[in-house]
């Protein structure tokens, strides 16, 4: 009865610590979906205010829906569940289009926290 006892608490204790569980990654045990949040906390410390858009859109992308000059919503690349919402001042003639309101040449001056929300569609 002793070895039975043995056996089976050997046989659980194999199962509860032995056994990836679906919250941790292969790697270690950070849970799932903490590394893009990290990367993304990560991206934002890199913008500060004087870049321009054209520097911007080398971190983060434009998100869909209706978009404004100042300010313009940004999502992560790796999770576009994670914004930024980017206040610019407008260069005027800073465009090679006429038409192009969103000009490469626009300068930073104000930066929101990271926040998450659901994707726009356009």
């Amino acid at each position: 009865m002793k070895i039975l006892v043995l056996v089976f608490t050997t046989v659980i204790s194999i199962l509860l610590f032995g056994v990836q569980h679906p919250w941790q990654n292969q790697d270690d045990s950070t849970p799932c979906g903490c590394v893009e949040v990290k990367n993304a906390l990560e991206t934002a410390q890199r913008l500060k205010p004087g870049m321009t858009r054209k520097e911007v859109e080398q971190y983060l992308e434009k998100d869909g829906g209706m978009q404004f000059q100042s300010p313009t919503r940004y999502v992560d690349r790796a999770c576009n569940y994670i914004k930024i919402d980017i206040e610019f001042q407008i260069v005027r003639g800073g465009s090679e289009k006429r038409n192009e309101l969103l000009s490469p040449q626009d300068v930073v001056v104000g930066i929101s926290k990271p926040y998450i929300a659901y994707p726009a569609k356009d």
